[in-house]
């Protein structure tokens, strides 16, 4: 199998093909995530990828000479439209899509089919793809390419060795049972074809045949521990997040039990003020309102103390002493005593 025949009809890809009928863009994210780690551990075949269904999906490696994705024996009506957007944690994610596509000499009576590429150009491994095949709305097929094939059939077999592309073991073939050449070395590429970019200095190798079953049998493995540890992290995650849901939680219900408490405590204290107001009111207006006059004076404050008689007469013999203040005018001066007089004499 000569160069060019090989990078324009083959592929290096995932030996299983993933049965998916849509992928948004978050979950072909995760799918590129998934798949650069389970690259590091299982070897990618070369092969054809041929007419396929709605909702076939492949992960393919593309090496440096591919300019052009591989035939796939689908021809499109429309040029391929490539968009890019952020995918978060600093990666970004590129989607090339073909529209409009039809299988020649099928049942096919219209374009229908659509083929979606997407890859991490940030953040990822970019010559690592998501391709996908799903159905999309229908137009009427070129008559002047309805009949043109677009590939030779019968296809030509495939004897290259499996290859790892990513990890330490990238470059290295994988050869029936499980044997692979130190450094990446040995058939598997025309002269100049590496992964990555490397050059590979031995050319195609004479026959050797994969076995399928036991690769199989080691990418279930590597999918089920991949899912597991996936698994693990996403219950720890949400483990993580209901305790902090439940701290949430509980902080609130706190918080709003004591207002509530204050809230009561203000609203008792405030009845009970107007309760005892009210009833101290309501004796005060019900004495005025409803209670019996006084038929006889109170007592005086002094009464039981002072009689008011005798005071009274002490007070008129009080005031009309001779030594009371407003008497005194009335009075004659008083003589001089005999002291008095001596003294005056001897002036």
């Amino acid at each position: 199998m000569n160069q060019s025949h090989m990078l324009s009809e083959l592929c290096l890809r995932y030996p299983e093909t993933i049965q998916q009928q849509q992928v948004t863009y978050e979950q072909a994210v995760s799918l590129l995530i998934r798949a650069m780690q389970l690259a590091t551990n299982v070897p990618f075949v070369w092969g054809h990828i041929d007419r396929p269904n709605d909702g076939n999906t492949f992960i393919v490696y593309m090496v440096p000479q591919q300019t052009a994705f591989p035939n796939d024996g689908i021809r499109f009506q429309e040029q391929e439209q490539r968009i890019s957007m952020a995918a978060g944690a600093g990666r970004e994610l590129e989607v090339n899509e073909c529209k409009y596509g039809f299988i020649p000499d099928s049942s096919d009576t219209a374009a229908f089919r659509i083929r979606r590429r997407f890859r991490l150009i940030k953040g990822g491994a970019p010559q690592l793809m998501l391709v996908h095949y799903s159905r999309g709305q229908a137009i009427a097929i070129n008559p002047a390419l309805a009949s043109q094939p677009i590939r030779q059939y019968p296809l030509r077999p495939v004897n290259e060795p499996a290859m790892y592309v990513l990890g330490e073991k990238v470059g290295q073939k994988v050869y029936p049972g499980g044997l692979g050449m130190p450094g990446g070395l040995g058939g598997g590429l025309p002269a100049g074809v590496g992964v990555g970019g490397m050059p590979v200095g031995v050319g195609v190798g004479g026959g050797a045949v994969l076995n399928h079953q036991s690769m199989l049998a080691q990418q279930a493995r590597e999918m089920e521990a991949l899912e597991q540890r996936r698994q693990a992290a996403l219950a720890a995650q949400a483990q993580q997040q209901a305790a902090i849901q439940q701290q949430q939680a509980a902080a609130m219900q706190h918080q709003q039990a004591m207002q509530h408490q204050q809230a009561i405590s203000t609203q008792a204290l405030a009845l009970a003020r107007y309760k005892r107001n009210h009833d101290y009111m309501n004796e005060v207006f019900m004495h005025a309102a409803f209670g019996e006059p006084e038929t006889t004076p109170r007592a005086g404050a002094y009464s039981s103390c002072f009689d008011r008689a005798d005071v009274d007469a002490k007070a008129v013999r009080f005031y009309s002493s001779p030594y009371h203040s407003r008497n005194l005018r009335a009075l004659p001066p008083p003589e001089p005593s005999s002291s008095q007089l001596t003294s005056d004499t001897r002036d």
